[in-house]
């Protein structure tokens, strides 16, 4: 065997070692430090039994040690490891009976160090606690197996949570009960019925309310006939992936379809869909278009970009692409300057850190300590005081918020949705700093901010949720709420004093329904 040939082996087991089991050596041991030197034929047997014993252990299924009575699981897509000893007692002691290892997925808490620096373990089983029971455990470890802290589930919904080495010292999470909106209070709040079709993206701009369903699209103003268009593509693409107004010139609007390579073309129009032209990028891949006041936003190929005009884009997070991709983001609507990010690991599983930049992306800093639960945040929003909001789909649908005065994160609880209703959470934001979350089921919750109180919205009347949540789900202005189902659209109203929370009649704010579009 050559020395190129033992000096690639060895960086490529190195580099399997540190992805698969977090086994990182020291840059004096790596091969590429060595001295070249005659290899006797001892040596090469010994290196080549060497690989091949690494490949076998890379290659076996996933066993746990656990205590006595408790089964192992195994799993083919992750390594051979044993968890130490300590942990399965601190494991044991919240553990009601047999329980079995899910999944471990690799968390990278540390930018831009592509290396892991712990894992999440995810662990089905009856575990009790504090007086909190659950169904499932969530555990963050660190590279030496060393818990850094975790959560409880009961059948999807968190219920408990705690952080460090000691799972007594947690929290329970108790979910909170919820107002009806369609009360006597709420006399005024109803739903508006949009339409009989499900539509895969909205925005709404100014008086121009821009929907698109399958690969047609519309412009829906006030006082006009409404017309569904088809893709200005040629020929027409499959589907519309997603439609953005710009609320500082609603009738500039970016449309993105998807191309049988399934990467997305793009079009701009600056006459409110008239006429629409290519935005000159070619095919890209093109997630998350959103327009907040004067500029688009967009996850552009795996890295965060925004444009004033859907032509020129301007990238302010330089990602290694072989490394690094944006999973989600959110903007702080008042300035444009914050932003915060969440990455994902450009290949195969694994939570990457938040980053929040307050310069436009001249400087990046990790937002501390970000709870991992086994998932990637799916949507983040912030508002006004740099506040981030958070949806997390893992065993069910978790929302943690992070307080920029306190620099920390916590579990925001919500409602709990009927065991029966599965499935992923959405997550929107009013411009106020109120969250609006779409519950498995079909249910909207309502969070107001000022008072931490939840509100609960039926699905609209006449609409099948087919059990899902809605999606799209999108606040307009303060006072409005679009949802989409599987058999159509509506839009809810609901008169709202900005500084209290409370429904009030319509006459004492300034309506967002004549801006929108939506409602004369």
């Amino acid at each position: 065997m050559s020395y190129d040939r033992e000096k690639q082996l060895g960086e490529l087991l190195d580099q399997a070692l540190g992805e698969k089991l977090g086994l990182y050596f020291q840059p004096a041991w790596h091969p590429s430090h060595a001295l070249s030197r005659r290899r006797t034929r001892n040596w090469r047997i010994a290196l080549g039994t060497v690989g091949v014993a690494a490949a076998i252990v890379l290659a076996l299924p996933f066993t746990v040690q656990l205590p006595h009575g408790h089964g192992a699981v195994s799993n083919r897509t992750l390594s051979a490891i044993h968890l130490p000893k300590r942990l399965t007692r601190i494991i044991a002691q919240v553990s009601q009976g047999p329980m079995t290892v899910a999944s471990m997925v690799p968390v990278y808490a540390s930018y831009p160090l592509a290396r892991p620096t712990g894992h999440n373990l995810s662990i089905t089983g009856t575990f009790h606690i504090n007086g909190a029971t659950g169904t499932s455990l969530s555990l963050l470890v660190n590279n030496h197996m060393q818990m850094q802290g975790g959560m409880i589930f009961h059948n999807g919904r968190p219920v408990y949570v705690f952080t460090g080495s000691n799972p007594h010292s947690g929290t329970a999470i108790n979910a909170p009960n919820a107002t009806p909106v369609q009360s006597e209070d709420h006399v005024k709040a109803q739903w508006y019925p949009g339409g009989n079709v499900a539509i895969g993206t909205f925005s709404a701009a100014g008086s121009h309310v821009y929907v698109t369903h399958g690969n047609l699209w519309s412009d829906m103003i006030p006082g006009s006939n409404d017309y569904w268009i088809q893709s200005p593509a040629s020929p027409p693409a499959t589907t519309i992936d997603s439609i953005a107004g710009l609320p500082a010139d609603p009738a500039d609007a970016v449309l993105t379809e998807e191309s049988p390579s399934g990467l997305s073309r793009g079009f701009v129009t600056t006459n409110g869909g008239i006429t629409w032209q290519g935005w000159g990028l070619g095919s890209a891949s093109v997630s998350t278009l959103i327009a907040i006041n004067h500029r688009f936003w967009a996850i552009l190929n795996g890295t965060l970009a925004w444009s004033t005009n859907g032509f020129a884009w301007n990238s302010i997070l330089p990602l290694n692409p072989k490394n690094w991709q944006v999973e989600t983001y959110a903007v702080d609507p008042a300035n444009p300057e914050i932003v915060a990010v969440s990455l994902i690991p450009i290949s195969g599983d694994g939570l990457g850190p938040v980053l929040e930049t307050r310069n436009g992306g001249k400087t990046w800093a990790e937002v501390p300590h970000f709870p991992a639960i086994g998932a990637a945040p799916t949507t983040m929003v912030m508002n006004t005081n740099g506040d981030i909001a958070a949806l997390i789909n893992a065993d069910g649908p978790v929302v943690v918020r992070y307080v920029a005065s306190q620099q920390r994160w916590s579990v925001l609880p919500i409602p709990a949705a009927p065991i029966s209703a599965g499935g992923l959470g959405q997550l929107a934001a009013s411009a106020n700093g109120n969250l609006i979350y779409g519950a498995p089921g079909g249910a909207i919750y309502q969070w107001i901010a000022n008072t931490d109180q939840w509100l609960v919205i039926k699905p609209p009347p006449g609409l099948d949720s087919a059990g899902l949540a809605a999606n799209p789900l999108q606040a307009v202005g303060n006072n409005q709420i679009l949802a989409g189902y599987p058999s159509g659209w509506a839009y809810f109203y609901e008169p709202v004093s900005e500084s209290t929370g409370t429904v009030v009649a319509k006459s004492a704010i300034q309506s967002d329904v004549t801006r929108a579009g939506l409602q004369q």
